[in-house]
């Protein structure tokens, strides 16, 4: 009787863990898909011990007004709002379309500059190793639930098997 509770139980729990992940890289795959068809830029920021946002590189083509910025510099302003880190933060991330303009104000030696920058198109060679890795991510947790679940269908009855089918779940 516990046997055949523990056996549906098994089988139950991997097959909603299957779905699950399927669900999982569904979500995954659109969360790509979105990034894919948004715009992106070359200069990049990170966030400083102070919460203040500081370029980390910066890419020259991608600014059309004022003077680009410079390794360093840091941002105080995105679209003409000065606003809170997580409110900028918030603003850079937010998927916006290939071409759009992004506006932001950042200080350079104590001075502020404010420039305008035009959102390039994400290239297949930059999606390629996303795809790539999440392709394989999607693989390798197929196969650990798979040979679980293989290993539970030939051997239900030994317990090395259902801890293994355990331990791949």
């Amino acid at each position: 009787m516990i046997g055949k509770l523990i056996k549906r139980l098994i089988w139950g729990s991997g097959l909603l863990l299957l779905v699950y992940m399927l669900l999982l890289f569904a979500w995954e795959g659109s969360k790509m898909a979105t990034w894919y068809r948004s715009g992106t830029a070359e200069t990049d920021v990170y966030v400083s011990e102070d919460s203040a946002l500081v370029i980390s590189e910066v890419g020259l083509s991608e600014y059309v007004t004022g003077p680009p910025p410079l390794v360093g510099d840091t941002i105080i302003a995105v679209n003409d709002t000065i606003t809170g880190f997580e409110s900028m933060l918030d603003e850079l991330a937010h998927p916006k379309a290939p071409g759009d303009t992004l506006t932001f104000t950042y200080l350079h030696e104590g001075e502020a500059e404010r420039v305008q920058m035009v959102l390039k198109a994400v290239t297949i060679r930059e999606l390629l190793p996303f795809l790539a890795l999440q392709i394989l991510r999607f693989l390798i947790v197929l196969s650990f639930i798979a040979v679980g679940l293989w290993a539970f269908n030939k051997q239900p009855e030994s317990p090395g098997v259902r801890a293994l089918t355990l331990f791949c779940m």
